[in-house]
């Protein structure tokens, strides 16, 4: 009987340990726990631009920087390439690469139509995203479908929304593909610049 009770024991501790695991699986997926950001820091977008003739400064994703300004200015975004081009960093792509990434096989695709969305929000706000020494900074994010930059740079660093914007269609009409009815089309990559600054696209919990 004490031998039947210890075998029981032993069984309710693995499944126990068992259920931790499933519970705690969905957070050791994040990608910003991974090893594609290691050695960066994750911090909040910053944004500069212009509303009504005035300089704004802020932070955020494209989304709630949108929202935001449109409070302010409710004409705001109704142009696109609003950018402002001067005393930005080197804009030339180097390399790109699409998932499934060597080594990173827990990396998952975005749905294209939300990062779609997400470059038409970078066109409308135009401006500058900026992003701290080895820093990368959640740029827009729907439905789970993340854009990120990040910067390589000894120093902090404004990128160009419609640049942003550029990149990350790049990556749409590299790496785009159709998954399923269900899903519909799906992608993620990654894409470097040689002014020490790479966007990378991918699935990631908003």
């Amino acid at each position: 009987m004490k031998i039947n009770n210890l075998i029981l024991q032993v069984v309710l501790v693995a499944i126990a340990l068992l259920a931790g695991t499933v519970v705690s699986s969905p957070a050791d997926n994040s990608v910003l726990k991974g090893t594609l950001f290691e050695g960066y820091s994750i911090e909040p977008l910053t944004y500069s631009g212009t509303v009504n003739g005035g300089q704004v400064n802020t932070t955020g994703t494209v989304e709630q920087i949108f929202k935001e300004l449109s409070a302010k200015d409710p004409n705001f975004g109704s142009q696109e390439s609003r950018s402002i081009e001067t005393g930005l960093v080197t804009r030339a792509k180097t390399w790109q690469e699409c998932l499934p990434i060597p080594g990173k096989p827990d990396l998952r695709e975005a749905d294209s139509e939300a990062i779609s969305n997400g470059i038409g929000y970078l066109r409308r706000i135009g401006g500058t995203c900026g992003v701290g020494v080895r820093t990368c900074a959640r740029v827009s994010c729907s439905w789970d479908s993340a854009i990120f930059i990040c910067n390589d740079n000894p120093r902090h660093i404004d990128i160009a929304s419609n640049q942003i914007a550029t990149y990350t269609q790049d990556l749409v009409n590299a790496c785009d593909h159709y998954v399923s009815q269900y899903r519909g089309h799906a992608f993620g990559g990654r894409i470097f610049d040689n002014g020490g600054w790479q966007v990378v696209v991918l699935r990631e919990k908003c």
